[in-house]
């Protein structure tokens, strides 16, 4: 279930969001979950269903949110769905 952190600072607020998706027939479920400093979610998720696919969805979620300053990749899985992500090559690594 790939998922999405945001942090999204106001004026005297600071929100933690994790946007968790799960795959169904033709659209996914995305569970909006709060979170504390740790980015654990916390209390029952706001559900909704879209029509997309997750790489879709997870890919302009970083996208828009990025550009606003919002995205957390540390707390966020699938970093290959991050806008600019270059994989990481091990110079020890030998086949």
């Amino acid at each position: 279930m790939p998922a999405t952190s945001l942090r999204i600072k106001k004026e005297d607020s600071e929100h933690r969001l994790m946007f968790i998706t799960d795959p169904s027939d033709g659209y996914i479920t995305v569970n909006i979950y709060a979170c504390n400093e740790e980015f654990i979610p916390v209390g029952k998720p706001q559900v909704i269903d879209l029509q997309t696919d997750e790489e879709t969805y997870h890919r302009s979620l970083r996208k828009d949110s990025n550009e606003k300053g919002h995205f957390v990749a540390g707390h966020s899985t699938n970093p290959e769905w991050n806008e600019g992500y270059i994989p990481h090559i091990d110079e020890n690594y030998t086949c």
